[in-house]
């Protein structure tokens, strides 16, 4: 695996996890949700063997910089779209969870230039669906969010007590990033669905 710090030309530094061959047949953009870039890493790894697999955070998680001007998904999803032409990628598949399922809906509603070819959307937010509401993690305590995530959450739910203060102050920064991003309409987009036809 290799991270890079790249400069794109919206003038946003971006970090980004790559691994497989650079001359693979495929290229797999695989998206964090809220929880940050460890959530995929499986996803990610899973892919390696056989295609290049981008793995970027998004600006404002795990301490990198969030310019002003991103204040929500569609910009997010542009300044994915801007990687891959940036690196002059087409027919990517692109995997989202959670938030990032929205991102990669959102990139496919917006592509223009063939840059996605699939999308595979795990567990995403985006699109309100009739009978199973969209939760605001933004508002939410960590036990609550646990408890939404996850069938089993005392198997995977971590005390912030337990965790270093540097991790749970990585935590919050990461939850209000996220608040910014979804502060329009909450965890889906009105208009997305009829986006995507």
């Amino acid at each position: 695996m290799t991270m890079q710090t790249i400069s794109l030309p919206s003038d946003l530094t971006l970090t980004l996890d790559e691994t497989g061959p650079a001359d693979a047949a495929r290229t797999v953009l695989v998206l964090h949700g809220g929880g940050g870039p460890f959530t995929v890493a499986p996803i990610a790894a899973h892919f390696g063997d056989d295609s290049r697999v981008l793995v970027p955070t998004h600006p404002g998680w795990n301490g990198t910089p969030r310019p002003e001007w991103l204040t929500d998904i569609p910009a997010l999803a542009d300044v994915y779209l801007g990687l891959l032409a940036d690196r002059g990628l087409s027919d990517v598949v692109v995997i989202g969870s959670s938030l990032g399922g929205w991102i990669a809906a959102q990139m496919a509603a917006r592509d223009t230039d063939g840059r996605v070819g699939r999308i595979v959307i795990i567990d995403g937010a985006g699109i309100e669906v009739p009978g199973g509401p969209l939760v605001d993690f933004v508002g939410l305590g960590p036990r609550e969010q646990a408890e939404h995530s996850w069938h089993d959450a005392d198997r995977f739910f971590v005390d912030p007590a337990t965790l270093p203060d540097e991790r749970v102050a990585e935590q919050r920064a990461n939850m209000r990033t996220m608040g910014i991003l979804t502060s329009q309409h909450g965890m889906s987009d009105p208009d997305l669905q009829a986006e995507l036809g």
